[in-house]
């Protein structure tokens, strides 16, 4: 029987032929008969990684507490939310992050940084000093009785008022001598606007003058031009303003955010005035201003069975002393009202926007007497002004009508 001479096989070897066609690697020091790299067998085994066997004070990031662990960190002990990570000496902790710190929140109801609002009677009077919007931050708001919670001092472009109640918001007071109990309404002497958009201030005639009316004032938001009515010329009534245009404004970026179709109405426009040749004056009736803007959140419950307006304020009629003609002024148009709520008690409230009646004109010597165009708003155009040669006909333009959007809040937390 022939001797068998073959060597044995050993693990080695096996490796070798395993990667017997890779390229060299530091542990491929030598060759096999054949050129082909051949594996350092027992260098490989000596500098394998050492994997470790107890894990338990290792920093783990984990979905859930692990009993076998001591150093992780179990993000189902944190608070549902944003996550933060915060370093410190090169090491990294996780924790929940917090609104209006870590980052900015426009929370639904605001911050009830002005305390509780609660009047239930005489006249509370929240005044813009000027600016183009205004933001409160309630805890509650209860306006009942016979209040009168009303804007002022608006900016010649009109007012955003913003209402943010933490609670609920009552508002059952109808209010007295026909304001009602949240009134931002058009109102104010010429010159100043106490909500929306300024309408055009009234102008005098003497002698042989034959004077042109003024421009209201156009009402602006982010999103949203709401255009004046035109004032009358010395040869045509007053162009109503036009439906809103596009332009993007200074206000506060949560408005933009949260309610894009809010919007200011915008103030009409004056009537035209002619003087006469034997010392007669006329003054043209001054136009309306618009209402304002009012955005209330509610993040308790809503009941609201009391009155709220933001009506555009009506054109005036124009004066004379003699044989003279004049034109009306212009109304204002409506503003719009903005409502969100969590949960509802009551809306059996009244709301009003209605766009401000024209003016009537004087026209004592059967020439034309020309008013000034009504306000435009997001929603409609105001209407124009009209010519006429009768004493005491309206010729200013009507003002738009406004909006009302009362809902629930789905949007917002």
């Amino acid at each position: 029987m022939a001797e068998d001479t073959q060597k044995p096989i050993t693990e080695p070897d096996i490796l070798s032929e395993q990667v017997g066609s890779l390229p060299k690697t530091p542990y491929h020091n030598h060759e096999d008969l054949d050129g082909s790299p051949k594996l350092d067998y027992e260098r490989a085994l000596k500098n394998k990684p050492t994997i470790p066997t107890d894990l338990s004070a290792a920093k783990f990031i984990v979905q859930e507490a692990n009993a076998n662990l001591s150093a992780e960190q179990s993000l189902g002990a944190l608070s549902t939310g944003l996550l933060k990570n915060t370093v410190s000496g090169g090491v990294g902790t996780l924790s929940t992050a917090v609104a209006g710190t870590d980052y900015p929140s426009p929370k639904f109801g605001g911050t009830g940084a002005d305390g509780a609002l609660s009047v239930s009677s005489g006249s509370t009077t929240l005044s813009f000093s000027g600016a183009r919007y205004l933001v409160k931050n309630y805890t509650t708001i209860s306006i009942t009785g016979t209040a009168i919670v009303e804007t002022g001092s608006a900016h010649a472009n009109g007012g955003i008022l913003v209402l943010k109640s933490q609670g609920d918001v009552t508002i059952t007071s109808t209010g007295s001598g026909g304001q009602p109990g949240l009134d931002a309404r058009g109102r104010g002497i010429s010159g100043v606007t106490t909500a929306g958009g300024l309408g055009g201030t009234a102008v005098t005639a003497s002698s042989v003058q034959n004077l042109p009316g003024t421009d209201g004032t156009d009402a602006t938001t982010n999103w949203w031009v709401a255009n004046k009515g035109a004032g009358a010329g010395t040869g045509a009534a007053g162009a109503g303003g036009a439906v809103s245009t596009l332009g993007v404004y200074g206000y506060i970026l949560e408005i933009l955010n949260k309610y894009p179709h809010a919007f200011i109405g915008a103030g009409g426009g004056s009537g035209n005035a002619n003087g006469s040749a034997g010392g007669g004056s006329s003054t043209s009736g001054r136009a309306g201003s618009g209402g304002a803007c009012v955005i209330i959140e509610c993040g308790g419950a809503l009941n609201f069975t009391g009155s709220i307006g933001v009506d555009g304020q009506q054109g005036f009629n124009a004066t004379d002393s003699a044989a003279v003609t004049a034109g009306g002024g212009g109304g204002g148009s409506g503003g719009c009202l903005i409502v969100r709520y969590n949960t509802l008690t009551a809306n059996s409230g009244t709301t009003t926007a209605t766009g401000g009646t024209g003016g009537n004109c004087v026209s004592k010597v059967g020439s034309n007497a020309r008013g000034g165009g009504g306000g435009g708003n997001r929603i409609a155009a105001g209407d124009s002004g009209t010519s006429s040669t009768s004493d005491a006909v309206k010729t200013g333009g009507d003002g738009a009508d406004g909006l009302i959007d009362i809902q629930l809040n789905t949007e917002w937390v």
